[in-house]
C-alpha cells in the first residue's frame, strides 16, 4: 500500500513562484519516492482550475467525481461519505483520499488569499497553519466564507485583514483551546471580514480589537468567561429577519476587547466579586441589543461613519470630540450611550457637551459655545476700536490655543483602546508626510484609528507654489484606509463639520490638502 503526501506536493505545484523560501516538505519514504517525483514534475500550468490529471489520478474515483463536478471544491461541497471504503483498505485508503481533497481545498484557498492581498511570506505562513491545523475542515470552511470569488465584494471586502486576524489568533487558540474555541475564532474573523454596509467598508471588528478580545477571554476569570459565553450563545434569540446574531456577537466581543485592560488587571473590588463589573456591563449590553435590527445596531455603535459623525459642541473642542469618537469606535457600549442623544447636533444640554467641556477644561482650554463665538466675531467688526481690538485678541487666543492630543488621549482613551499614545510631529516637507502617511496606513489597516492634527494654510501671495500656516489647527480622526501605494485613500471623520470624507495619500503628501468643506491645510501631527 502506497501512501502519498499529496497535500504538500499539490501546494508546492501551485505556489512555487510565490514561496521560494518555503521550507522543503518532509522527504517521502523510498516506497513513495517514484510516485511523489512524478507528481512534482507535473507542469504548474496544467493544474486544474489548478490541478493536473497527474495530480488527480491518485484520488479514489468517488472523490475524483466530486472534484471534477466542482471546479472549486470546498468543505461545503465534498460530502463526508464520498470516500469509498474497499475491503482490506479501510485503514488507509480513506485517509489518502481525504488528504487529497484537503490538498485541493488548501491550494485554492492559498491562491485566493494571495489574490486578496497577502504577500508570499504571509501565504507561506497561512499554509503552515493549515498544514498543522487541529481542524483543517473547520478552518477551510471559515476561510472559504471570508474569501469571496470577487475580491471587490462589498459585503465581504476585508479578506486580507480577516486572514491576518485568523493567523494572529492561531497561536492563542492552540495554547488556550478551552477559551479561544472554533466558534470564538469564527466570530472574530468574520467580524473583521464583513462590511458595515452603508456605514462603511470596514468591519465591526479590526485586527487589533479581535486580538485584544481574544486576550481578554484568556485573561478573565472562569466566572466571567462563562457569563460572556452565555451572552454569545443567546445572541439573536427572539429576533426577526432583520436581526443578526453574528453582528450581536461581534459587538459583544468588541466590548470585551475594550475592557481587556480591566480583565488583565482587575481591581480589588472585582477580585472579591463573583464577576467583574465590566462583565455585568457587557451582559446588560448583550441583553439590550438582542434581536434588534442589524442596521440599527450598526448605526448606534459608531459615531464616525458616513452620515453619523459626532460633532463638536464648542469652538475649541475638536480634540475632545475626536477623542470621544476614538473611544466610541473602540467601545460599542460607550457609542450606544452617546446615541441616547443626537450625536450630530450642537446642543449643549446633554452628556456629550458636558464631557467635551470637561475635557477642554482638563487640557486648559476655553469653553466657548458657537453662539458666543459668533458674538465675538460680530464685536471684532464693531465700529468701536477698543471693543473690536479686545474681541480680536480673544478670537486670536481661542484660535491658536487648541488642546493637546497626546495627554488627553492617554487619560481618556488609553484604557479602552489598549494603547499608550505618542504624538509624532510631521515636518512641512513631502518626505516627512510620506513617512507619516505610510505609517498611518499600516496602523489603520490593522484596525487602529489614528487621531491627526492639521494646520490650516493660506497660499503665499508672493509665491503661489508655497503655503503659509495661519496658526490655526484642527483635530480629525482617520478611521479606514483602502488601496495601495499612490492609490491609497484615507477615510477621515471631521468633528467640525460632522462629516466623513476621503483624502488620497497623494494629496496628503503634497500638502495644502483639501480636508472636506473645512478648508486647506497640512498634516502636522498624528497620535498612535
Amino acid at each position: 500500500m502506497t501512501i502519498i503526501n499529496i497535500r504538500n506536493v499539490s501546494v508546492a505545484l501551485a505556489f512555487t513562484s510565490h514561496e521560494s523560501n518555503e521550507d522543503t516538505p518532509a522527504t517521502p519514504s523510498t516506497h513513495d519516492a517514484a510516485e511523489t517525483g512524478a507528481l512534482a514534475s507535473a507542469p504548474a500550468s496544467t493544474t486544474n482550475a489548478s490541478l493536473s490529471e497527474a495530480l488527480l489520478s491518485p484520488l479514489p474515483s468517488s472523490i475524483l467525481d466530486v472534484v471534477r463536478l466542482n471546479p472549486r471544491p470546498s468543505p461545503l461541497n465534498v460530502p463526508s461519505d464520498s470516500i469509498a471504503v474497499t475491503a482490506g483498505l479501510v485503514a488507509k485508503t480513506p485517509s489518502t483520499g481525504e488528504r487529497a481533497v484537503d490538498a485541493v481545498i488548501e491550494g485554492q484557498l492559498l491562491d485566493r488569499a494571495r489574490k486578496a492581498g497577502l504577500d508570499s511570506d504571509e501565504v507561506a505562513r497561512l499554509k503552515q497553519i493549515l498544514d498543522t491545523s487541529p481542524d483543517f475542515k473547520g478552518d477551510a470552511k471559515l476561510l472559504d466564507q471570508i474569501l469571496p470569488e470577487d475580491p471587490n465584494d462589498p459585503f465581504m471586502p476585508n479578506g486580507d485583514r480577516a486572514l491576518r486576524t485568523f493567523m494572529d489568533l492561531d497561536q492563542l487558540r492552540r495554547e488556550h483551546p478551552d477559551r479561544i474555541t472554533p466558534d470564538v475564532v469564527a466570530t472574530l474573523v468574520t467580524g473583521v471580514a464583513r462590511s458595515r454596509a452603508s456605514l462603511g467598508l470596514e468591519g465591526v471588528l479590526g485586527e487589533d480589537s479581535a486580538d485584544r478580545a481574544a486576550r481578554a477571554l484568556i485573561e478573565m476569570r472562569q466566572s466571567d468567561y462563562d457569563a460572556i459565553k452565555g451572552a454569545l450563545n443567546q445572541a439573536g434569540h427572539g429576533g426577526d429577519v432583520y436581526s443578526d446574531a453574528e453582528t450581536e456577537r461581534d459587538l459583544i466581543l468588541k466590548a470585551v476587547a475594550a475592557r481587556e485592560e480591566a480583565y488583565a488587571h482587575p481591581s480589588l473590588i472585582d477580585k472579591v466579586m463573583p464577576t467583574n463589573t465590566e462583565t455585568t456591563d457587557i451582559v446588560n449590553f448583550a441583553n439590550t441589543i438582542r434581536g434588534q435590527n442589524r442596521d440599527e445596531l450598526l448605526f448606534r455603535t459608531t459615531v464616525a461613519s458616513q452620515g453619523d459623525v459626532l460633532q463638536q459642541r464648542y469652538a475649541d473642542s475638536c480634540t475632545p470630540t475626536t477623542l470621544e469618537m476614538l473611544k466610541a469606535e473602540a467601545d460599542p457600549i460607550y457609542a450606544w450611550k452617546l446615541h441616547n442623544e443626537d450625536v450630530g447636533s450642537l446642543g449643549l444640554g446633554g452628556f456629550i457637551a458636558q464631557e467635551q467641556a470637561q475635557l477642554l477644561k482638563q487640557a486648559g482650554g476655553m469653553v466657548v459655545p458657537f453662539a458666543l463665538l459668533q458674538q465675538m466675531q460680530q464685536l471684532a467688526n464693531s465700529g468701536n476700536p477698543i471693543i473690536a481690538a479686545a474681541a480680536k485678541a480673544m478670537l486670536d487666543k481661542l484660535e491658536r490655543q487648541g488642546a493637546p492630543l497626546e495627554g488627553l488621549a492617554n487619560s481618556f482613551d488609553s484604557d479602552t483602546t489598549g494603547r499608550d499614545y505618542h504624538e509624532t510631529k510631521v515636518s512641512d516637507d513631502p518626505a516627512s508626510r510620506t513617512q507619516a502617511a505610510d505609517y498611518m496606513a499600516k496602523l489603520v489597516s490593522e484596525g487602529v484609528d489614528v487621531p491627526i492634527a492639521v494646520e490650516w494654510t493660506n497660499r503665499n501671495w508672493m509665491n503661489p507654489l508655497r503655503s503659509v500656516d495661519t496658526g490655526m489647527s484642527h483635530a480629525l480622526l482617520v478611521t479606514d484606509v483602502r488601496g495601495h501605494g499612490d492609490d491609497t485613500v484615507f477615510t477621515i471623520s471631521d468633528p467640525g463639520t460632522g462629516s466623513t470624507y476621503e483624502v488620497s495619500r497623494r494629496d496628503l503628501i503634497a500638502g495644502n490638502t483639501q480636508f472636506g468643506d473645512d478648508g486647506k491645510g497640512r498634516l502636522c501631527a498624528f497620535d498612535w
